[in-house]
């Protein structure tokens, strides 16, 4: 899936190549004023376009009556900018909220990143033959505002990359910065993979959710 960032130092070019899109005709009339809903929708479109319209308002309540109780506990946590990790079936709407919070962060003004744990872990790896420290790449994610790691349970289980991750959330979680984890798996797979203290720590400034109501993809629930 692809990445989904934003970043103060990137706004200037952003801004610069709004300024250009919004040019009227060749003759280089006004400049269309640039708006802050402007760069919200640039950034929003960069979504999959399977979350384009994921919001908190377009998420349905269901299951039973504490499956119900629990994703409403779950949705504020999102919207307060607390750290979650969500665990547990396919298909129950934990890609979907992580791009309903991201949408209401950017809004926000934050800077975000959406990012598959594979794709941190090689991103990594690689600069093993750049010459590139490997902390570049962890300050880079601990730098933003609001940090979502998806797919947490694939990984390729090595020393060094457990030792980044705990680099990165505990960075985050010194300077205090919500960190979202999403696995299909279970509870005890993500403790094993970022360890029981980075696990205690995100818990300790949020939650955690077991999202173990049925598929969104079934029929008679949200297509």
């Amino acid at each position: 899936m692809e990445e989904i960032k934003t970043t103060r130092e990137e706004l200037p070019q952003l801004l610069a190549r709004l300024r250009e899109e919004h040019r009227t005709d060749e003759r280089h009339e006004p400049i269309g004023i640039i708006t802050r809903d402007t760069i919200v929708n640039s950034e929003i479109s960069k979504f999959p376009k399977r979350y384009q319209d994921a919001s908190f308002e377009a998420y349905e309540f269901y299951g039973t009556v504490e499956q119900q109780e629990r994703q409403r506990r779950l949705v504020q946590f999102l919207q307060e900018g607390k750290s979650v990790v969500m665990y547990g079936n396919n298909g129950t709407g934990k890609t979907m909220l992580a791009f309903s919070s991201i949408r209401d962060k950017i809004v926000k003004g934050m800077s975000t990143r959406y990012v598959s744990l594979l794709d941190v872990i090689d991103e990594i790896k690689d600069t093993f033959s750049t010459g590139v420290s490997p902390l570049r790449i962890v300050e880079k994610y601990i730098g933003y505002d609001y940090l979502v790691i998806d797919e947490m349970d694939k990984s390729y289980g090595t020393p060094t990359e457990f030792i980044n991750i705990f680099r990165i959330l505990n960075g985050r979680y010194m300077d205090k910065k919500p960190t979202v984890l999403i696995t299909n798996a279970s509870k005890d797979d993500v403790i094993s993979i970022v360890g029981r203290s980075s696990y205690e720590r995100i818990v300790e400034d949020g939650t955690a959710v077991n999202m173990n109501w049925d598929s969104y993809r079934r029929p008679g629930n949200k297509s």
